[in-house]
């Protein structure tokens, strides 16, 4: 609670509050495969979410590669602590960093015998003093103000538990597409004296942002047991669960693996085309595997997994008589879950069949074909069912006047 008595200390001297709202962002199109992951994640893959608590024992490492260079630039990093919504607190540096807020990244790598040559930088970040949410701002020397890339993540310093409950859609339609949940926060002798305005949730399924669910308030107020209880009956803690992720096999380019149906080089890179895929939404569920979304950059041709790891130009088709008036879009961590021009599925009326390909490092990844805008359901292509396994998280911020920004007091992380 140290950090609440100097936050509110300092709030005589420094206010305002920008409002730009941080996202995870490539600016530069040469930036490529950059996410955070624990430090003890020996293969560094894209599987985890970006939360650590404020020890900070496993802190978490940023890595990306620059494409199309021989040469390492100079980068810089910096951190900013964000409110709930991603704007701008109105903490300063010195309030929650140890350091300097300018980081050298000093650790980087050349590729090795790849067609496409590119740099790796990987940084450590480093140790915050106050939870909440962070952006990490890698930047130019001397450019600050010209980012190539931003990420979030966030630090949580558990003062309250979470409790969470999954249960069937309490929509009769919504009980065999959707995932419901109902959760309890026990928050003790922690100091919350207006439940709904102080405390802020957000639910993520499998650490999306794209699709979370914020703005809930607590249904019931248990001041006798310092409880607050998050239960509705208006769809409103309702997740479409989706289905089990597509996936490819793009580890090696010496064979072709699962759903590759093809690799060969062409104007001086590797390209895979992958089997033509077809809806599934009017299947029934069935049970495989998935990373929920996530990659693995991995490499079985070589030993190196990141530096010998080479980038391919990598061909997706989904099979479809007629195009649907909705813009279809490849989804999962390979494309960040951005919904623009360089994921929007093309339809060929010749072909029959949407297109798209994207520039990917060696690994194994997930995949989805997504319609976020869809009058009824954006899984109308791969369907929703209730048996599908997800990830989720609950992220629990506090808020007050005095501190001058969210804090995060509470975090649940685990599957339906």
């Amino acid at each position: 609670m140290k950090y609440l008595f100097c936050l509110i200390l300092f709030s005589i001297h420094f206010s305002g509050v920008g409002q730009e709202v941080f996202r995870d962002q490539n600016f530069d199109p040469d930036i490529k495969t950059a996410y955070l992951f624990p430090a003890n994640d020996p293969k560094g893959s894209n599987i985890h979410a970006a939360v650590v608590p404020l020890s900070q024992n496993v802190p978490l490492v940023l890595t990306f590669d620059e494409v199309n260079t021989d040469e390492a630039a100079y980068y810089y990093a910096s951190i900013i602590h964000c409110n709930a919504d991603w704007t701008k607190s109105g903490l300063n540096d010195m309030e929650y960093l140890y350091d300097f807020n300018e980081f050298f990244i000093e650790e980087y790598a050349f590729s090795i015998n790849t067609k496409i040559p590119y740099t790796q930088f990987k940084f450590r970040l480093p140790r915050v003093k106050v939870p909440g949410n962070y952006i990490i701002k890698v930047y130019p020397e001397e450019q600050p103000d010209n980012p190539i890339l931003t990420r979030r993540f966030v630090v949580y310093d558990r003062k309250v538990g979470v409790l969470p409950k999954f249960e069937r859609s309490s929509g009769i339609s919504e009980r065999i597409t959707n995932h419901q949940i109902n959760f309890k926060i026990n928050y003790g002798s922690f100091p919350i004296l207006n439940p709904h305005m102080d405390v802020k949730v957000v639910i993520r399924q499998n650490f999306r942002w794209d699709n979370a669910i914020e703005g809930l308030k607590p249904t019931f107020v248990r001041t006798d047991i310092n409880e607050l209880e998050y239960r509705y009956f208006d769809l409103q803690n309702n997740f479409f669960a989706g289905n089990e992720y597509r996936f490819f096999d793009l580890r090696s380019i010496l064979y072709s693996g699962q759903n590759v149906a093809q690799i060969t080089e062409h104007r001086g890179m590797y390209q895979a085309t992958l089997y033509t895929d077809i809806p599934k939404g009017k299947e029934a569920y069935a049970v495989f595997n998935d990373y929920n979304g996530g990659y693995i950059i991995e490499n079985s041709d070589r030993s190196g997994d990141y530096l010998e790891a080479d980038y391919i130009q990598v061909h997706f088709n989904l099979r479809m008589d007629q195009p649907l008036s909705e813009d279809i879009y490849l989804a999962g961590a390979l494309t960040g879950y951005k919904f623009d021009k360089s994921t929007k599925m093309t339809y060929d009326d010749e072909a029959k069949t949407y297109q798209n390909s994207l520039l990917l490092k060696q690994g194994w990844y997930d995949y989805i074909y997504y319609v976020p805008n869809h009058e009824k359901n954006p899984y109308i292509i791969e369907g929703s069912h209730f048996e599908t396994r997800n990830n989720y998280d609950i992220i629990v911020y506090y808020s007050h006047p005095q501190l001058r920004a969210d804090i995060v007091v509470g975090y649940w992380k685990g599957s339906n």
